[in-house]
């Protein structure tokens, strides 16, 4: 038998072996591959459960998900003196009062929509009653268990020519309904300074989704 054959048949011999050592390699990616998928979902289903024990984190995120990173500034608009009634205490934090859907809750600042937690959010973008324009407030949907007087929930039920109340550093202000509407989150026009002393405000609709927002905005009067 010459050289050359018996080197064929020794590689011969080996070739299992060889095939063998392949197939376990491939095996073993594609046993991690599906290890680090697993895992990836593992996550992921972690991550949701966070989220809906949390209603409230989820939907302020929403919120505010589509504002710009920056608004104008409001426009120094004079308010009329006889819009402001000088509240009794004179000590009152702010509020925001709409007797017909038995909203009462006070009006938190804060930098960013964690505040919502704490009642309905003044955007630090928008203007205050008292220096007239456009004063933003966000409000959750359902954050407490409805219904709450210091939540949005009702707020479909609010019709133009509907009047509420904010008290503001020691006054009263009268606001009545002018527009409701529903719009994409996308549509930011509502957040912009006007001419005239209004408030806007803002949740979620349809009712326990974020895929829209209702709007209402009312005058001074």
């Amino acid at each position: 038998m010459t050289a050359m054959m018996i080197l064929q048949k020794e590689n011969h011999k080996k070739a299992p072996a060889i095939r063998i050592n392949r197939t376990w390699r491939r095996s073993s990616i594609i046993g991690l591959r599906h290890a680090f998928g697993m895992f990836f979902i593992a996550a992921g289903i972690a991550l949701f459960g966070f989220w809906a024990i949390q209603p409230g984190s989820f939907l302020a995120a929403s919120l505010t998900s589509s504002l710009p990173s920056s608004i104008p500034a409001q426009p120094d608009v004079p308010v009329p003196e006889i819009a402001a009634t000088l509240n009794a205490n004179n000590q009152d934090a702010p509020r925001l009062v709409i007797e017909k859907i038995g909203v009462n809750m006070p009006i938190v600042e804060g930098k960013d929509e964690s505040a919502l937690l704490k009642g309905a959010w003044r955007s630090p973008w928008s203007s205050t009653p008292d220096q007239g324009g456009n004063t933003v407030l966000f409000g959750h949907r359902w954050y407490h268990k409805p219904p709450h007087p210091e939540t949005f929930y009702a707020l479909d039920k609010i019709a133009v020519g509907d009047t509420f109340n904010i008290s503001w550093k020691g006054a009263i202000y009268h606001y009545q309904v002018i527009e409701t509407k529903v719009v994409s989150p996308k549509e930011i026009s509502v957040l912009k300074p006007t001419d005239d002393s209004v408030v806007t405000l803002i949740t979620c609709t349809p009712l326990y989704s974020t895929k829209q927002r209702l709007i209402v905005r009312a005058k001074l009067l």
